[in-house]
Parts: C-alpha cells; sequence; structure tokens
C-alpha cells in the first residue's frame, strides 16, 4: 500500500538527507586528510631515521679510519724507535 507523504515532508527529509550526505562527505574528506597526514608523518619518521642509521654509518667509519691512522702512526714510531735502536747498537759495536 502506497502512504500518502505530504509534500512539506518530504522536502525536510529531502533536508535532512542532504545533511547527511554533506556530513558523511565531510568525515569521508577529513578522514582522508587525517590518513593523509598520517602518512606522511609516518614518511617523515622513516626518512628521520634512515639518515640517523646514515650518520651512525659516516661516524663508524670516521671512526674506523681515525683508529687506522693512529695504528699506522705508532706502528711508524715503533718502526723508527727500533731503527735508532738498531743504530745506535751498529755504532756501539762499531766503537768497540
Amino acid at each position: 500500500m502506497f502512504t500518502f507523504v505530504p509534500p512539506i515532508l518530504m522536502k525536510r527529509e529531502q533536508r535532512v538527507g542532504e545533511g547527511e550526505r554533506e556530513e558523511a562527505k565531510r568525515e569521508r574528506e577529513e578522514r582522508g586528510e587525517q590518513e593523509k597526514r598520517g602518512r606522511e608523518e609516518k614518511k617523515r619518521r622513516r626518512e628521520k631515521r634512515r639518515e640517523e642509521k646514515r650518520e651512525e654509518k659516516r661516524e663508524k667509519r670516521r671512526e674506523e679510519k681515525r683508529t687506522e691512522r693512529e695504528e699506522r702512526e705508532e706502528k711508524r714510531l715503533e718502526d723508527e724507535d727500533r731503527e735508532k735502536i738498531v743504530e745506535s747498537e751498529e755504532e756501539t759495536i762499531s766503537k768497540i
């Protein structure tokens, strides 16, 4: 059976429906913006972490190079000392 609905009620129902649609649309847009901000924040955090890791690797490599340089310098000094000792012993032996 068909029920008669006065036109004034239909319009109000349509207006309510439009309002609900607009509200739903706003909610979707807000949710979309929140998701977009979330993705961007996640991307920033990921990039920041990558940069931190790169910096850690650079610092580690610098430390390794510094250590290698110090070891080479120490070895060179030891070799020079050893040469001096050998030369002084040779001079002492030659004097005798």
